[in-house]
């Protein structure tokens, strides 16, 4: 992975089904979790995709709902995931929200316009 945008000390997983990689996201750490909350002991949750010919069958939503237990078992110190989704993104915000992420109504500027900062305590 050599993307710019993602922490080098950040965490890469991929969302597999069956023996298919069908995903990834990151939970990274250092500076940007400052952004989002100040909390020492949270992550930062980025760049979740599902590839395209995956979506529509419920593997974001299945894969979310598994975070939790994840986090615990890869990251035991961590004990928060927080991330900051587009304000116009209903539709993500709406699956975050149904799988365990809060809102409180806080908001981050983002460079691509404002950002719903949801939590998800571990």
């Amino acid at each position: 992975m050599d993307n710019p945008e993602v922490s080098k000390t950040s965490t890469h997983i991929l969302i597999m089904n069956n023996d298919t990689p069908v995903g990834f996201f990151a939970l990274e750490e250092g500076e940007k979790v400052y952004k989002y909350s100040n909390n020492p002991m949270a992550r930062v949750l980025t760049s979740f995709s599902i590839d395209s010919g995956s979506q529509g069958k419920g593997l974001a939503k299945r894969g979310l709902k598994l975070l939790p237990s994840f986090v615990k078992e890869v990251l035991p110190n961590i004990n928060e995931v927080v991330l900051g989704v587009n304000k116009r993104n209903i539709a993500a915000i709406n699956l975050y929200l149904k799988t365990g992420f809060v809102d409180k109504n806080q908001v981050y500027d983002g460079p691509k316009g404002p950002q719903h900062i949801l939590h998800l305590n571990i």
